[in-house]
């Protein structure tokens, strides 16, 4: 007796393993819904919230994470969320060994990283004292520039921000900057008391002012031993300062950390279970 083709094939199965295992979410998408054996709405959104967590797509993981019940990822603020998500890029791109990605990238997670962890240190009342900035452009349509400090609450009463830039700017302060890892590194060396958060974050922003910024301006080959003469400290290295200094944010929660696992295992079984 014949015996039916399975609906998937080892071949097949094992081109789903290698887009699962290299985060290759958009052609495994496109797969699956090429499939119309495979093709579900729950694991549709699987996929999409996978994706959603690379792309920083806050708006789309706020609308997914319901539909495949993982509310628990919308437990955080937006910064916090905002964090985890670019750290997972982050992750991927380290993984992939896609180290000009990967240093480009880390400019604007140190901006918010630093912000969280003073929050978590010794400021829990920072957001109060930046503002979000919208301008015109030349033809007039209103577009986010990014975060500047509020200089009306700066200077309305004695506060670090203040005391701070009244040290290093005296009274020339440009509020017209926007918020920068350099302010928010001076914020932690004058007023942590944690000798962890201090170094790391120093660390941290000696690594983009040697590699971030070289890789971010010019065409340039970036490799480990490049990294390691300009900073002392090997790609691994790096990584794991980030992942430390990253939990000195507070973001501890392990079902963040691991969600692209999870959805991983969740969606090749429910792949496995539909076709055997």
């Amino acid at each position: 007796m014949i015996q039916p083709s399975p609906i998937i094939s080892k071949t097949q199965m094992t081109l789903i393993d290698h887009m699962l295992e290299y985060n290759q979410y958009r052609p495994l998408l496109s797969y699956i819904k090429e499939n119309t054996t495979l093709n579900d709405s729950y694991l549709i959104h699987s996929i999409q919230l996978a994706q959603a967590f690379l792309d920083v797509n806050i708006r789309e993981i706020e609308q997914l994470a319901p539909k495949v019940d993982r509310q628990y990822l919308l437990k955080p603020t937006y910064l916090e969320r905002r964090v985890y998500s670019y750290a997972h890029y982050m992750n991927v791109q380290f993984e992939r060994c896609e180290y000009m990605d990967y240093f480009r990238a880390l400019s604007p997670l140190l901006v918010d990283l630093l912000r969280l962890i003073i929050e978590e240190d010794f400021m829990p009342e920072l957001s109060q004292y930046i503002q979000p900035i919208v301008k015109e452009t030349v033809e007039g349509k209103p577009v986010y520039r990014g975060l500047q400090w509020k200089q009306a609450k700066v200077e309305e009463e004695a506060n670090k921000v203040a005391e701070t830039f009244t040290k290093y700017y005296g009274d020339r302060f440009n509020y017209k900057h926007y918020v920068s890892s350099s302010h928010l590194l001076k914020l932690i060396d004058d007023h942590s008391r944690n000798d962890e958060v201090r170094a790391k974050a120093i660390s941290l922003r000696h690594i983009e002012k040697y590699v971030r910024n070289i890789v971010a301006h010019e065409v340039i080959y970036v490799s480990d031993e490049l990294v390691e003469r300009r900073t002392g400290m090997n790609v691994e290295q790096i990584h794991r300062l980030l992942q430390e200094a990253l939990i000195l944010a507070g973001l501890d929660d392990k079902r963040q950390w691991a969600i692209l696992n999870e959805l991983n295992k969740a969606i090749k079984n429910n792949i496995q279970d539909r076709t055997n």
